[in-house]
């Protein structure tokens, strides 16, 4: 399976806003991490995305439907209060106006529109629903990008069957393992490459210099 690589999502309101980046938190199961995420013509990228595609492609081919939950406010002091009573100051008139300050405006404006918001009243009730679908949007995953795209692959030899010290199998006399082919997979930030040249290291150590 491809690993640290970009996630397609079954829904794309943000395929025009191509490029355009964003902080957000992204939570799905244990994970939870804040970090910048990328809109693409496909579904979401960037380094928070990454971190968390591992866990989603191992999900999905295990043939489970992933939904991720994104906060596009992550930032503790924006609180439906608080853009609650910039309204009340009276000196907005719109959503996009006073949510403009802490995310980009055409991404409220795809944001909104996308969840037909853009045809009801401006008022109070509409703020705060519109404070709580950008805490807890979720985004149903198709897939994740192909090999071609990927930084690493998931799977390989268990490593229950591998000899630690040595990477021999256990089960084969002299066969050996390294980097990619064992089933580990390190996250995103050059641990897979530490690794597979870790591995190649002790295995040229022990098997080529005597």
């Amino acid at each position: 399976m491809p690993g640290i690589c970009a996630l397609e999502t079954s829904e794309k309101p943000f395929s025009k806003l191509a490029g355009l980046k964003l902080e957000a938190r992204l939570k799905y199961k244990d994970f939870d991490r804040t970090g910048e995420i990328l809109f693409t013509d496909y579904g979401i990228s960037g380094p928070n995305v990454l971190y968390l595609s591992s866990r989603i492609t191992r999900d999905l081919f295990l043939g489970e439907k992933p939904v991720v939950t994104i906060d596009f406010l992550p930032a503790d002091q924006l609180s439906a209060k608080y853009f609650s009573e910039a309204a009340a100051a009276g000196r907005y008139n719109s959503p996009a106006d006073i949510f403009g300050g802490a995310l980009n405006r055409d991404f409220l404006k795809a944001f909104i529109r996308a969840a037909g918001m853009d045809r009801l009243n401006f008022d109070a009730a509409l703020i705060q629903r519109l404070h709580g679908e950008l805490k807890n949007y979720k985004a149903g995953i198709l897939r994740a990008r192909p090999f071609t795209e990927a930084q690493v692959s998931l799977g390989g030899v268990r490593c229950a069957e591998i000899t630690p010290g040595s990477l021999e199998s256990k089960l084969v006399k002299n066969l050996f393992f390294a980097g990619e082919v064992i089933d580990y997979t390190g996250g995103c930030g050059g641990y897979n490459i530490h690794f597979a040249a870790a591995c190649a290291r002790s295995l040229v150590k022990r098997l080529f210099i005597k």
